[in-house]
């Protein structure tokens, strides 16, 4: 990882490569972490029932899974097993004298330790049990016991979720293990499909075939849907209009939800059964309105005034209020309104061209880019347009600016995914609100736009 002293000037690191990549974009804030020590997933045999995979590589893909995990977030440093005094991988998954043959709570104390993990699994043909113990040196108590049941094609799965409990239980607060991410790839000259990827970029999917150029892709509440538009031909006008879709992850199908006037998707209200939207009205102008899936039907909720664009809404996670990108004072900036849509106010003002706000999942600000002194960075602001703070400034390697736009924050709040022209072409990253690092999690030369993150 690269320091700097500036709290937003980035040196630009070469970005071809699938390593990871780090770059720092200021002064992190002092994070105290635990040490953390990990026994690697240990297989237990059945001889009555032998196992039909690789069961030494099954252990080995969860450990490093486990071990990359862990790494990621800022709670835990990973004691390096050279420094252990006893073999976590010899001894038993309980405390001596509890265990004759358990580990020794001083041995652990002695080089500093805060946290034990264990972990072990067994086979019953494809069926998978994974059992894990967590243990607090210091208050020399074991916080966590648990067993996991899957099928070993869902190994990386199970820890995750493994993950997410050791997290939650040591900071009291999920976190982003398991959850994707949806955005639109290029996929040729002027076309664009819908991919999603697990939250570190891996697993890419393609999830669309329309052969034209999807937009504004918004995932339902429960995360089993997304809503999207796209380029379709309306044969009764005999013109090309964003007709919205809805792909559920169910039943792998796609159905069209509406290809009158055109639509952009935008988010879903609370229950899935409505999804926030602009609907163009043939002049220039778009409309906020709510569309009822099953009954078709629109109820307009932000109109006008006449020739003015009013897109990208976006509801509070409290469902109270929502925010949108508008030009009505000329200029392209948010605005903030009740969910009925009545008490319009304008929140932002610096800068032009404001769009993608998104809210933070529990606190009463929003990201959203913003062209500003040359390029288009990420900023965050309080819902009253107060204590606003640019979020990127970046460089390319040739030392021009590079535009960071599209931000979604993570279902945590501790993460926001962007994309960024940064190595030449629009790749996705990860920026930790918590430390000012970012991390790039796609490596082609494609153009993702549009990244939109998971709920839990």
């Amino acid at each position: 990882m690269i320091k700097k002293r500036s709290l937003f000037l980035l040196f630009f690191l070469p970005l071809i490569s699938s390593a990871r990549l780090y770059i720092n974009i200021g002064a992190p804030k002092k994070i105290t972490k635990s040490n953390l020590a990990i026994s690697n997933f240990r297989f237990i045999e059945d001889l009555e029932n032998p196992p039909q995979t690789d069961v030494l590589s099954l252990g080995k893909n969860m450990t490093e899974r486990f071990y990359k995990n862990m790494e990621f977030l800022d709670y835990f440093q990973i004691v390096s097993p050279k420094a252990y005094i006893e073999n976590l991988n010899q001894v038993l998954p309980a405390p001596y004298p509890k265990e004759i043959l358990g580990f020794r709570w001083k041995s652990w104390e002695i080089i500093g330790v805060d946290f034990i993990f264990f972990g072990d699994y067994f086979l019953k043909g494809e069926d998978l049990s994974v059992r894990i113990y967590l243990y607090n040196v210091n208050l020399k108590k074991r916080l966590l016991k648990k067993i996991y049941k899957a099928k070993v094609s869902q190994s990386l799965k199970i820890v995750d979720r493994i993950s997410n409990d050791i997290i939650k239980k040591i900071s009291g607060y999920k976190s982003i293990f398991g959850t994707q991410i949806t955005a639109t790839r290029s996929t040729g000259k002027f076309k664009k499909e819908l991919f999603v990827m697990n939250w570190n970029g891996k697993d890419e999917k393609r999830i669309t075939y329309h052969n034209s150029i999807v937009l504004s892709p918004t995932w339902s509440n429960l995360g089993d849907k997304i809503a999207y538009s796209t380029f379709v031909h309306n044969k009764k006008i005999n013109k090309k209009l964003n007709a919205l879709f809805l792909y559920n992850f169910n039943t792998n199908k796609i159905k069209l939800l509406y290809d009158g006037k055109s639509a952009l998707s935008s988010d879903f209200f609370r229950g899935d059964r409505e999804i926030l939207l602009s609907r163009g009205l043939g002049n220039g102008q778009m409309d906020v309105l709510k569309f009822n899936i099953q009954k078709k039907r629109f109820t307009s909720l932000i109109k006008g005034p006449k020739g003015v664009i009013n897109v990208e809404a976006r509801i509070h996670p409290q469902g109270d209020k929502i925010v949108f990108s508008s030009d009505r004072e000329g200029k392209t900036l948010i605005y903030k309104a009740t969910l009925k849509g009545t008490n319009v106010k304008r929140i932002t003002s610096s800068g032009k061209h404001h769009s993608y706000p998104d809210w933070h999942p529990y606190k009463k600000e929003f990201v959203f880019s913003a062209w500003f002194e040359g390029r288009m960075d990420l900023f965050l602001i309080s819902e009253d347009g107060k204590n606003l703070r640019r979020l990127t400034s970046l460089k390319k390697a040739n030392g021009t600016w590079a535009n960071s736009e599209s931000p979604s924050f993570s279902p945590d709040g501790r993460f926001v995914v962007f994309s960024s022209n940064i190595s030449g072409t629009y790749q996705l990253y990860l920026l930790n609100l918590e430390t000012f690092s970012i991390e790039r999690i796609t490596f082609n030369r494609h153009n993702y736009r549009s990244p939109k993150w998971s709920p839990y």
